[in-house]
């Protein structure tokens, strides 16, 4: 028994009998298809559509103003005009109010262009005068191009205050070699 195989094909094991083999032979066959089928073939078709091209019913009066008789019937009609009377007023003062309020967007988004458009125009006048400005001819002295750069002589139309700085840039003119010994305090910065 030791030369035998383990890995033989050893006889298989009886097959039990499926005990839902006969209900299915029983059962009738199945559609081989099952997309194929029409649907709505076996579902029962109804002609008439009930909801189709129909107005619904208007409501039912009610039941209580049905007779024009009573001072009830008279205040209900009487509050209802006064309800739609105000829905009236309420639904134009609205619309007079958006109105206004596109109207006054509408001029602020027009002042608001007009604005930009003046600020263009002074930038490039602006823009304009500082080329005309660095176009001139360089001065030989570098103090003249400083001090015509800072305003010089001339009132200051910003009104910045460049009198220190005018005072310091004069006194390096007139003795350079004095600029390392500038006092400060004598400047004016506290």
């Amino acid at each position: 028994m030791a030369d035998a195989d383990p890995f033989a094909a050893a006889d298989p094991p009886p097959v039990a009998e499926d005990p839902f083999a006969a209900a299915d032979a029983a059962a009738p066959p199945a559609q081989e298809d099952a997309f194929g089928a029409d649907p709505l073939a076996a579902a029962p078709v109804q002609q008439d559509d009930p909801f189709g091209a129909v107005d619904p019913p208007e409501p039912p009066a009610d039941p209580f103003l049905a007779a024009d008789a009573g001072p009830q019937a008279d205040a209900q009609r009487a509050f209802e005009a006064k309800v739609a009377e105000r829905a009236a007023k309420e639904e134009a003062l609205t619309k007079e109010r958006k109105d206004k309020a596109e109207r006054d967007l509408d001029t602020f988004y027009d002042q608001n262009t007009d604005k930009k458009a003046q600020k263009q125009a002074s930038n490039r006048d602006h823009d304009d005068e500082l080329k005309a400005m660095l176009a001139r001819p360089v001065p030989a002295n570098p103090f003249e191009k400083v001090v015509e750069l800072i305003g010089g002589a001339q009132a200051d139309v910003d009104n910045e205050d460049t009198s220190i700085m005018r005072r310091l840039l004069v006194r390096l003119k007139n003795d350079p070699k004095r600029s390392n010994d500038v006092d400060m305090d004598a400047l004016g910065s506290s």
